[in-house]
């Protein structure tokens, strides 16, 4: 383990990502008394998975080549889309969430906020050193299982809050290489 570098602390933040996700997810297996939110009903799961699958492509459509730089300017609609599509998604209409018109849109907004999150991700690991890629990713699972200790032992009254912080400490962690983009040109600079 001789030359062994700790990566940047805040690469270890695409584990909020995964967080954010799995809580969407998990339902009563981390939540009190919540069978899960409204995005994980089968139509509001294909509605979202489709928003994100069509980012997605528009994305990798437009922020191509030379571009992709400008990709950065959609970290905080990509908090915004994240936050606001949890709220909806939780929102009481007294609707099954299929039939719900609100969760849908809580769906849609999630999974555009969730793609457009980790395709800025992907540009970040993309550029980042590989020794240092190799390290971060695993040891990002561990905000993913301190989440799934800490989260579960919350009063019930606080199942939200934890989903509500994924994506600001995600994009929080995320705005780093961003600032300025001294990392991305000194990570240009040192490619080969």
């Amino acid at each position: 383990m001789r030359g062994l570098k700790m990566p940047p602390w805040w690469l270890l933040g695409i584990g909020f990502t995964h967080v954010q996700i799995l809580s969407q997810y998990a339902g009563s297996g981390l939540f009190h008394g919540m069978a899960g939110l409204p995005v994980s009903t089968d139509v509001a799961w294909f509605v979202g998975m489709g928003a994100n699958i069509l980012v997605l492509l528009a994305c990798g459509a437009v922020f191509r080549g030379p571009r992709l730089d400008r990709l950065k300017r959609l970290l905080a609609p990509s908090i915004i889309l994240n936050i606001v599509g949890f709220l909806l998604s939780v929102w009481p209409t007294g609707v099954t969430a299929n039939d719900d018109p609100v969760a849908l849109l809580g769906a849609i907004a999630l999974g555009m906020g969730q793609a457009i999150m980790f395709l800025l991700w992907a540009d970040v690991f993309n550029r980042a050193k590989i020794e240092e890629a190799e390290i971060a990713l695993p040891l990002s699972s561990l905000v993913v299982l301190a989440y799934a200790v800490v989260v579960p032992l919350l009063p019930a009254s606080l199942n939200g809050i934890p989903m509500l912080v994924a994506p600001l400490a995600s994009g929080a962690t995320l705005s780093f290489p961003f600032r300025g983009c001294r990392w991305h040109r000194h990570a240009r600079r040192q490619s080969p």
